[in-house]
Formats: structure tokens, C-alpha cells, sequence
């Protein structure tokens, strides 16, 4: 687990490190697939849920 939380880290920092916006967000199973819909409208690069 902690090696993937590692590489987890290294990927949302490469990220903001070359200009590109990390979204963190949590909720209910309905607000997260609600927000997935509304991101999907702006054609993000791109959008990897989390469990």
C-alpha cells in the first residue's frame, strides 16, 4: 500500500510540477459519479477515480 500511495504522490506532483491542475475531491458514491460527469463535459486530459 505504501508503495503505491508513493507512486500516487510522484504522479500529482510530476503533474503540478509541468502546470497541470490536480482535483482531489471526495463524497457519496452519487456525488463522486455526479462530479465525474461534470468533469467528463470539459475533456480532461485526465480523470482516474479513486477507491
Amino acid at each position: 500500500m505504501a508503495n503505491d500511495n508513493n507512486f500516487i504522490v510522484a504522479i500529482h506532483e510530476t503533474a503540478l510540477k509541468t502546470g497541470k491542475i490536480v482535483l482531489i475531491a471526495r463524497g457519496t458514491p452519487e456525488e463522486a459519479t455526479h462530479a465525474r460527469e461534470i468533469l467528463n463535459r470539459t475533456q480532461p486530459e485526465t480523470l482516474e477515480p479513486r477507491l
